[in-house]
């Protein structure tokens, strides 16, 4: 039998017919001024065709509420939280369906659980507007830890 996280996931990703799945080291230290790349590998849709999909970037701090860091659309255009935008980029790589976040001179208070999502926007009509976004738990950026004065910003497993 699964653990019950890994059957939540499994559960989520069979709901809406696509497998978004995480690439990257089975550990890492970060300290304050590093930088980080976290991979986003997926399947299920088109990074560049198709359907209004955008994959997308949140985050969310311990005890703090979701935070939408950016987004990127199949033709390329992004989105940037003006309160991020100097700190995180977004690229993508339809030739092997990754979508990437690069993060710059990270600090203490950039620690949060890091999510990949899959965007979906609709019209409806032209008066009203859908949006659903479906988002995956992939990888956990854990509380900064003082050691022997040195911060240092641990990127855990899954």
């Amino acid at each position: 039998m699964l653990p019950i996280t890994a059957s939540l996931l499994l559960a989520a990703a069979s709901y809406v017919q696509c497998n978004v799945e995480l690439t990257q080291p089975s550990s890492m230290v970060i300290k304050p001024g590093d930088s980080l790349t976290i991979t986003c590998k997926v399947s299920g849709y088109s990074l560049t065709s198709c359907c209004n999909y955008a994959t997308a970037w949140i985050r969310q701090p311990a005890g703090k509420a979701l935070e939408w860091i950016n987004h990127i659309w199949e033709n390329g255009d992004t989105y940037q939280a003006d309160s991020l935008k100097s700190k995180f980029s977004i690229s993508k790589d339809p030739s092997s369906s990754t979508v990437t976040l690069r993060g710059q001179n990270l600090q203490t208070g950039d620690s949060a659980v890091y999510y990949c999502a899959r965007y979906y926007h609709c019209d409806t009509n032209q008066q009203r507007t859908c949006t659903k976004m479906y988002a995956y738990f992939l990888g956990r950026i854990s509380r900064i830890q003082q050691i022997s004065y040195t911060w240092s910003l641990n990127l855990l497993p899954t």
